[in-house]
């Protein structure tokens, strides 16, 4: 048995004996390497990998809009909304005082308004021209004419602010040179006014009288304004010298080289002074409308869209149907809405129910 199974398998001493080698040669030692390992972490070649298919969650869908065209802008809106008749903006016309209004509009930007007006109008608009008689009569408190009254009082609101902002970016472009411009009429200004009164002085020298006139005409002067009133009413002091001809001083004036002229000139200069200081000041740097004027019209806006939106979100609660307007860019401007606390219950009380019967309550009561 041992013979079969040598000849069946070699020895092991014969798998490891090293070939004979010279006398003085070390034998290096023999690598060994873990085949097994290697084998068992490579997968087999007979095994396939399945790539499993990539899953992604599907995209939410956008929201379907209530109303086939959602894009609403100024222009079509105008031509789908008619102006408002005098009367009507009479019967709409808000009872709220100016000064809440202008406190209410004064708290956000007015093109917000407008971007809100437009699609929230443009809604109720599309809608009520096709809404059945069902839905306009959850629509109480809602008409045509009250659409129109708001829709116009943005048309309004954005004429005002296009205006206001042309005349405040033009103006703005035009500042440095006005006040350079201002600068140097008061400098020219300054000079007249100083020569102008140094030849009225010599002349009224020593004459009581007019040595008072003089100066209260030269005054004091201390920006563009009062240097206009001291040279104007230099001027007016020169010429009644001029005018009479018995005046020594007058005289003087004509003797020394004083003309009317001169004194169209100086009143000319003056009114330079005084335009040149208004623009530089910036007295109208604001435009057309004032920022008290623009605010109220955002209050009486807020006011109207206010009004429309009441309506139609009460009747989408009672039908669906009819589209919600909610406000985005002034969502900030309008409370949630508050069920009032005196409403009446959705359904009947039971009857006998102690709490929704006083009656029952005071039978009960001792005698």
């Amino acid at each position: 048995m041992r013979l079969q199974r040598e000849a069946r398998e070699p020895s092991r001493s014969k798998r490891i004996e090293a070939p004979p080698t010279e006398p003085g040669f070390t034998q290096p030692r023999p690598r060994i390497v873990n085949t097994f390992l290697w084998i068992t972490a490579r997968p087999p070649f007979y095994s396939h990998r399945v790539a499993k298919p990539k899953t992604t969650d599907p995209k939410p869908e956008p929201p379907t809009p209530l109303i086939a065209g959602a894009t609403h802008t100024w222009e079509a809106l105008v031509k789908a909304v008619p102006e408002p008749t005098p009367a009507h903006l009479e019967l709409f016309a808000l009872r709220t005082p100016p000064a809440a209004l202008i406190e209410r509009g004064s708290h956000i930007r007015s093109e917000k308004i407008l971007t809100d007006m437009v699609r929230l109008c443009g809604v109720a608009a599309e809608f009520y021209l096709k809404a059945t008689e069902a839905q306009r009569r959850l629509l109480l408190g809602f008409s045509s004419a009250l659409l129109s009254v708001t829709v116009h009082s943005g048309v309004k609101l954005g004429g005002m602010v296009g205006d206001r902002g042309a005349t405040v970016d033009e103006r703005e472009a035009n500042r440095a040179a006005d006040m350079t411009t201002a600068a140097t009429t008061y400098r020219e200004g300054m000079d007249e006014r100083d020569r102008l009164a140094t030849a009225l002085e010599i002349a009224v020298d020593g004459e009581l009288t007019l040595e008072t006139r003089f100066d209260s005409a030269r005054g004091r002067v201390t920006d563009h304004p009062t240097l206009t009133t001291s040279l104007l009413a230099l001027v007016k002091f020169a010429r009644g010298l001029l005018l009479d001809k018995a005046s020594h001083a007058g005289r003087q004036l004509v003797e020394g080289g004083l003309t009317e002229a001169g004194l169209d000139e100086t009143t000319a200069l003056a009114a330079r002074v005084k335009s040149s200081g208004a623009n530089a000041t910036g007295a109208r740097t604001q435009g057309a409308f004032s920022k008290a004027e623009i605010d109220l019209q955002d209050g009486v806006c807020l006011a109207y869209l206010e009004r429309i939106m009441k309506v139609w979100n009460g009747a989408h609660e009672r039908d669906p149907s009819v589209p919600q307007l909610l406000p985005i860019a002034t969502r900030r401007m309008f409370s949630p809405t508050r069920k009032r606390a005196a409403e009446a219950p959705a359904e009947a009380p039971v009857a006998g129910d102690a709490a929704a019967d006083p009656a029952a309550v005071d039978e009960k009561k001792p005698a």
